[in-house]
């Protein structure tokens, strides 16, 4: 299956010819131009830019997530703090301590360093989602543009408003949604975006908090529940449990055939030729994409559980699937079409 690729803004200036025109010779050339012209740039597209240099200083993970899996994890009620979705697996260092520090005024960087120290866990703590090119759970139709599907999300912890009309800055998140909208080159990619912060009231109303930026009115439009959902898989694949069933890393198309029937030492060594390819990347719902559900069978589905010592970290863990009515099937009569199996 093929899945959409991040719209990267560098590489999109230089295959248009525009970076040598613009003096543009490399990425952190591009990011200081853009910078440079900061007095014309709207507060989202310096996110954008935060988001981007990060995720590349990262080594650009991403997760390529397959479309059955998508309408599971949306539909899941994610009534805990928003504190939750931040805090380290180990229960002795948790991010909470955070969002009752004011960091107004601090230099972007130095949070970032600040922030990876403290949340040492995957998935890190910026992160690329990848959809298939398919139409799927984000999928819908609009009245000018026709059938519109979101094709990239991006994730990003940021220093965000704790409230509307309060100066006081806290992690928050910011989520970036590309549905191919561009800008009037037709070259620069437009992210519509979601920013709200994460404290201790539920992220079912934390999503709504800030006020949306004037922009956001502006081109393309994302209807709010497609919008609600992609908030909703950003941070539900972002505290799925480390199950190799439904998470699996990837690794280079050569080496697939390999890691299916790979031992633990071979598939660290494939995993690891792919970073160093520069592919850093994860598989999420291929299995449920593959299986075929039993009519007698209750599907195997995401559950969010506490987790931990004091049961104080959300996880999102898959339940196994399981025999529905098992006496009915017993029932059935069996051994007509060849010998019977007991």
């Amino acid at each position: 299956m093929r899945f959409y690729e991040y719209p990267d803004s560098y590489i999109a200036i230089r295959n248009s010819g525009l970076a040598e025109s613009l003096g543009i010779g490399s990425r952190s050339d591009m990011y200081m131009w853009f910078l440079n012209q900061s007095g014309c740039m709207n507060s989202l597209g310096i996110r954008h830019l935060s988001f981007d240099a990060t995720w590349n200083a990262a080594g650009r993970p991403y997760y390529d997530v397959y479309p059955s899996i998508i309408p599971l994890l949306t539909k899941l009620n994610l009534n805990i703090p928003g504190t939750c979705v931040s805090k380290s697996t180990d229960s002795s260092t948790c991010a909470a301590s955070w969002f009752n520090t004011d960091i107004t005024g601090e230099k972007f960087e130095d949070l970032v360093k600040k922030i990876e120290g403290m949340w040492n866990f995957p998935p890190v703590p910026q992160m690329l989602i990848r959809l298939p090119e398919v139409r799927h759970e984000l999928t819908y139709e609009d009245s000018k543009f026709g059938v519109v599907s979101v094709r990239t999300i991006f994730v990003s912890f940021q220093p965000v408003n704790l409230d509307v009309g309060v100066d006081k800055q806290v992690i928050g998140l910011v989520i970036g949604v590309d549905i191919g909208e561009r800008d009037e080159t037709g070259i620069v990619p437009i992210h519509t975006m979601k920013v709200f912060p994460l404290d201790d009231k539920p992220i079912e109303e934390l999503i709504n908090t800030l006020l949306t930026h004037p922009t956001s009115y502006e081109g393309m439009q994302i209807p709010d529940d497609i919008m609600t959902k992609c908030v909703k898989l950003a941070i539900t694949i972002r505290l799925l449990d480390d199950d190799p069933e439904i998470i699996t890393p990837d690794v280079l198309t050569k080496d697939r055939h390999r890691m299916a029937e790979a031992d633990e030492e071979l598939k660290r060594t494939l995993i690891e030729r792919a970073r160093k390819k520069g592919k850093y990347a994860f598989v999420v719902g291929e299995c449920i994409e593959k299986g075929e559900t039993n009519p007698h069978y209750r599907r195997p589905h995401p559950a969010l559980v506490w987790t931990s010592k004091g049961r104080v970290i959300p996880k999102i863990v898959w339940r196994k699937g399981s025999v529905v009515h098992r006496e009915k099937i017993e029932t059935i009569p069996t051994g007509y079409g060849g010998e019977e199996i007991v």
